[in-house]
């Protein structure tokens, strides 16, 4: 006959096993799931949209033995990645911020490795910056960086703009710094029924008018949209946001040139001034 002291007994005995079993489930759990080797510490949350123009990333490996790679992309009207800045190799830096960063969408990527791990890690990070508000005109890129006698071409994008019909733009750039070899259309006509017409000819056909913007470090450009085909109800660039022109650099000196709008005048299909937000200059480093 068990007494109620060994009952008790038994009990205790009972409670102090299931301690132990639980102690040691939690601790395999806890084998099987480390940390991860590389974590980003400090980043946007996936997909979110800054409103400001810049970012900062932060991240660390599970030992000191790590170092680190890494790299910004954008992605263009077709969604393509193509590399926004370029890759830093080989460091212990943990934490990077980058400034002046145009509209757009973008993907960071880090990868680091360490002689106590037997494979790289790679770690990505998708957000967009939207910190223009309203009808906007601006250069992209914001910075851009060449070689002397290098060739660099820098897009002239509009956001948020309704049925644009035509537009007047002043471009300002430093003539001893940078030499205007041409101005084409961009991509606001691709894959539209729509016809783009840029007057006087920048080319690159009229040295002239070249020679002329070179020497004044300034150039006023006309362009005008023509819809194809049946234009009863044309309701201007049946997009808000796209590169209206392209610009064509080659860099003449070593420093440091700033892109300037001192004029813009865009208009809808009523022939209204359309009223954009103050565009931000752009910076062209010639090395």
């Amino acid at each position: 006959m068990i007494t109620g002291s060994l009952m008790n007994k038994i009990k205790l005995s009972i409670l102090i096993l299931s301690s132990l079993i639980a102690t040691a489930c939690d601790s395999s759990v806890g084998v099987s799931n480390p940390p991860p080797l590389l974590q980003l510490i400090k980043a946007p949350e996936e997909g979110e949209i800054l409103t400001e123009n810049f970012v900062t990333f932060g991240w660390k490996g599970s030992d000191d033995k790590f170092v680190f790679e890494y790299e910004l992309y954008t992605f263009d009207e077709d969604n393509a990645k193509e590399e926004y800045s370029g890759r830093l190799l080989g460091n212990n830096i943990t934490e990077v911020t980058f400034e002046d960063l145009d509209e757009g969408k973008y993907q960071f990527w880090i990868r680091g490795t360490s002689s106590t791990i037997p494979k790289p890690q790679e770690k990505t990070r998708n957000f967009e910056v939207d910190a223009l508000q309203g009808s906007s005109i601006m250069f992209f890129k914001t910075t851009t960086r060449m070689e002397k006698d290098d060739t660099s071409s820098i897009g002239i994008r509009m956001e948020e703009v309704d049925s644009l019909e035509s537009f007047k733009l002043t471009i300002s750039f430093d003539q001893r710094i940078l030499t205007l070899i041409s101005v084409e259309g961009g991509d606001v006509t691709k894959q539209q029924n729509i016809e783009q017409i840029i007057t006087p000819d920048l080319s690159g056909n009229n040295l002239a008018i070249l020679n002329d913007a070179n020497s004044r470090g300034r150039v006023v450009v006309y362009s005008a949209f023509l819809r194809g085909g049946n234009s009863a109800n044309y309701k201007g660039v049946p997009v808000t946001s796209a590169e209206l022109l392209k610009l064509k650099f080659v860099g003449k000196s070593t420093g440091i040139s700033v892109l300037s709008f001192p004029l813009i005048e865009m208009r809808n299909v009523d022939r209204s001034l359309i009223e954009v937000t103050n565009p931000r200059t752009a910076f062209v480093t010639v090395e």
